[in-house]
This record gives structure tokens, C-alpha cells and sequence, in this order.
């Protein structure tokens, strides 16, 4: 198991997944993406998964991207493509050979059915439900259109009601996205840290942020707990006309950092403070990449896909590194 974080209001969303992956309780894997940006012609946001990860050659990070993307050959709506999903998740999930197959894929973005975007949140599960002794996948609607939501997924125990009661306080002030990023991915750590988290839940992850406005920008950042000069991205499918991507990362040194308040010691082990130390130097409260503006280099894993029946053309991004 791992753990989901998902909140939006009438103004922007984010979805927060750890990086982590178990197996009979040891850590396998802290750097395993669980997050994929999705857009289709009534919706944007981003999936995310918790449950089975890995399974011989098989790959859930994989096969949730594959299969939203193949949902799209002949699906342009949100709820159709969930149905498809569901229905591919009974097809390939529910027969693989292992005894734990329960799995969570969690959607948080915004629906376009009306004139104004609709926050919505929607959960396909083989576990979390009323019915779930059945074995099969159901998708529900989490917010049931109440348009402000804070939800968990996954290994919530760790994640206390304090916290959910703090991001539903921080969902009520006009914050900006970033922050409430920012509050997200603390929160989710602080649940990692957790002793009823059972040590499952990673403090490495993964979010995707965006504004309700249809044609603004999805931002994705890879939040780390320690300097590294590696950085990780989602999947992305979009499942609407011809798009263009492409994959910038801005760093000097470190491309990804710790959460770190002015008055802790600075991640760069000078002996100083962050204020005194890269504070002074760089201007941010945190180390993430995109605040410091030297280039290093850009990197992406792209697919190209056929044109599909309908006549369109889309693209698949890959996670980059």
C-alpha cells in the first residue's frame, strides 16, 4: 500500500502519491511513480494508483498509462474512460497470479460539463467498497459535486483527521497552488513518519497541480526528503487533438531537495542554517527544482501513437530521469 492525497475547491487541485513500493513489510522500491497527468475532451487532472505495484514482468505504472491511452481510441469522456479502465482492471488485474491483488486508482481534476470547471473526484477500487468481497473493480465519485474536497487513499491510517482537517482550513483561504502543494506533500510526509502508517507509506513523491481554467498549465513536481541529482516525472496521456510536449529541468546543483524551514541546518551541510546558507543564495524557502534558474538539461521519453478512428492524433510522455 502507499498513500493518496487528493483536495480541490472551485480554484485549483492537487493529487500528492508517494514514491514507495513494500513487499511483506520491507521497502523494495522509494523512487516508483505512481502518478499520470490525464486530459480528455470534458476533463484534466491526474490518476493515481495505490495496492498492487509490481507483479513479475508486470507493471501497474505501466498499464495505467497504456490503458488510459487505449481508452481513448474510442472513448472522449471521463466516465467512459473509467468504465473502460474498470473493465480492463477486472481483465488484468483480477487474474494475476499473486494472492494480494487489491488495488485503488484515484482521479482528481476538473470536469468541463457546464459553464463553469467542477471539482470532482473519482475512486476505482476491488477493496474499498461495500461490494468489494466480489473481487470486482467499482468506480464512485468521492465529492458527490460538493465542489471542496480533501481525500485519502491507500494506507490512510497514517493520515491522521488533523491532517484533512488542516488542508480543508488551507482549501477556504485564496492560497495559491504551489502551497497548497507545498502543505500537501508536508502533510503526507508527516503521515509517512506516522507509526500507523507501518512504515509503507514513502516520504519521496510525486504531485501534479492545476488551476480549473481548461487551458492552463498542469505542473508536476518531484518533492525529495534529501539533495539529489536526480529528478522524476509522471506519465501523461492526453486524449484530446495534437499536442506538444516537452520536459524542462532548471538546477545548479541539486535538481531536487528536502522540505527545510530558514532556522534547520542547511541540506548542503555547511555548518550554517538555510537562511544563513542558501537562503541568502537563492531565495526560496525550499529546494525543489524550477526555483533556481541555471539550466543542467531536459530530458523526455515520448511515444507516438497512430492517428485513431476518430481521426485524432495523440501523444504518451513517459516518466523522465
Amino acid at each position: 500500500m502507499t498513500l493518496l492525497v487528493a483536495l480541490a475547491n472551485s480554484r485549483q487541485a492537487v493529487l500528492v502519491a508517494d514514491r514507495r513500493i513494500t513487499s511483506a513489510g520491507k521497502v523494495v522500491d522509494d523512487e516508483f511513480n505512481k502518478l499520470c497527468v490525464f486530459c480528455c475532451d470534458d476533463a484534466r487532472g491526474a490518476f493515481a494508483f495505490t495496492g498492487i505495484a509490481t507483479a513479475g514482468n508486470f507493471s501497474t505504472s505501466e498499464w495505467l498509462w497504456q490503458t488510459l491511452n487505449a481508452a481513448g481510441a474510442d472513448h472522449e469522456e471521463l466516465i467512459a474512460v473509467l468504465a473502460f479502465l474498470t473493465e480492463r482492471a477486472d481483465r488484468d488485474i483480477n487474474t494475476l497470479p499473486v494472492a494480494d491483488r487489491r488495488l485503488s486508482v484515484l482521479f482528481c481534476g476538473y470536469l468541463y460539463h457546464a459553464e463553469l470547471p467542477e471539482p470532482a473526484c473519482y475512486l476505482m477500487s476491488n477493496f474499498e467498497f461495500e461490494a468489494a468481497g466480489t473481487g470486482k473493480f467499482q468506480v464512485s465519485r468521492l465529492d458527490h459535486g460538493t465542489g471542496q474536497f480533501v481525500h485519502a487513499a491507500g494506507t490512510s491510517t497514517g493520515f491522521e483527521r488533523r491532517h484533512r482537517e488542516r488542508l480543508e482550513a488551507l482549501l477556504s483561504k485564496p492560497l495559491s497552488a504551489p502551497a497548497l502543494v507545498r502543505a500537501s506533500v508536508l502533510k503526507l510526509q508527516e503521515s509517512a513518519g506516522n507509526p500507523d502508517g507501518f512504515g509503507v507509506i514513502g516520504s519521496q513523491c510525486s504531485s501534479a497541480a492545476l488551476l480549473a481554467e481548461r487551458d492552463t498549465t498542469i505542473t508536476t513536481t518531484y518533492h525529495s526528503n534529501f539533495e539529489s541529482l536526480v529528478a522524476y516525472g509522471p506519465h501523461v496521456v492526453i486524449n484530446r487533438g495534437l499536442i506538444v510536449c516537452s520536459s524542462e529541468i532548471f538546477s545548479c546543483t541539486a535538481l531536487a531537495g528536502p522540505e527545510i524551514r530558514k532556522t534547520d541546518p542547511c541540506w548542503c551541510e555547511s555548518g550554517m542554517t538555510f537562511g544563513e546558507c542558501h537562503l541568502q543564495k537563492f531565495g526560496s524557502y525550499y529546494v525543489r527544482f524550477g526555483t533556481l534558474r541555471t539550466p543542467m538539461y531536459a530530458v523526455a521519453g515520448m511515444e507516438f501513437d497512430p492517428p485513431r478512428r476518430s481521426g485524432r492524433i495523440f501523444w504518451v510522455a513517459s516518466g523522465y530521469q
